[in-house]
């Protein structure tokens, strides 16, 4: 089903897809994991997003992914030394990952409902997970905090409402009604977002934007005809994700890095 993008308040909320249990169900199932698509993670391969998890999370003390999907990150993060552990609401995902990796410390969970007493953990990992919340992230940032210890690092982030798409935004790119179809995700302002965070009780640290590749594919159709260019593509798309600029203003995610104040 296509999505539909309409403006609402200062946000960019997207229609079209329902985000159900059943639905991530489906979704990763189409990923197909395997041992290979662990492999890399088991040897502490983990990306540059994960290196960049890994240079700012605690070494002592629990780490949790809430919302963590297939579980990689957990697996490569526990690899280079962290206690990580995460849970994920679709049930048949996690059951499929631990199939594969029983010993992954992997379970299925509710990330505004979390089953660990306050202050368990000193780090939080959220990747992607918390736009899905029709009503916001009130609840799931008012969790994150109650697990967190004083001082803890969270690790946040959501899709960007960056400035090549505000752009579009006051050209009239976005003037659409989504009729009947349902609510699947809000992109946020850096902005915003940051305010939220700060009115939960967490301390912005650093803040990036990243894969601008599908940021500027998802607004830029030609971006996608360039990348498939044989021998070139490639090269291209390396260029567009490592560069700092283009993924601050054309990021598809924004990442925020933060501190629970005591």
């Amino acid at each position: 089903m296509e999505i539909v993008r309409c403006l609402e308040n200062r946000r960019l909320a997207y229609y079209g897809r329902l985000v159900t249990d059943k639905q991530w169900d489906s979704h990763w199932r189409q990923q197909r994991p395997t041992l290979e698509f662990y492999a890399p993670y088991a040897a502490g391969e983990v990306g540059h997003l994960g290196r960049m998890m890994a240079s700012v999370l605690p070494k002592h003390g629990k780490v949790l992914e809430a919302g963590c999907g297939l579980g990689q990150y957990v697996l490569g993060l526990g690899a280079l030394g962290f206690d990580c552990e995460g849970i994920d609401y679709a049930a048949e995902t996690v059951g499929a990952v631990k199939a594969l990796l029983p010993d992954l410390p992997i379970r299925v969970g509710d990330i505004t409902a979390i089953d660990a007493p306050d202050a368990a953990y000193c780090g939080y990992i959220s990747l992607g997970v918390i736009e899905h919340f029709r009503d916001g992230p009130d609840a799931a940032l008012c969790e994150a905090r109650r697990v967190l210890a004083p001082g803890g690092v969270a690790i946040i982030s959501v899709p960007c409402f960056n400035a090549l798409r505000r752009l579009k935004a006051k050209m009239g790119f976005y003037r659409h009604d989504p009729g009947n179809l349902p609510f699947y995700q809000y992109a946020y302002q850096a902005g915003e977002m940051r305010a939220i965070l700060v009115r939960h009780g967490f301390r912005v640290l650093e803040f990036h934007g990243y894969d601008c590749f599908k940021g500027l594919k998802d607004e830029l159709p030609l971006i996608s005809s360039l990348a498939d260019i044989p021998g070139v593509g490639w090269r291209f798309k390396k260029w567009l994700r490592a560069s700092p600029r283009l993924n601050r203003y054309a990021g598809h995610m924004a990442i925020f890095v933060c501190a629970k104040d005591s």
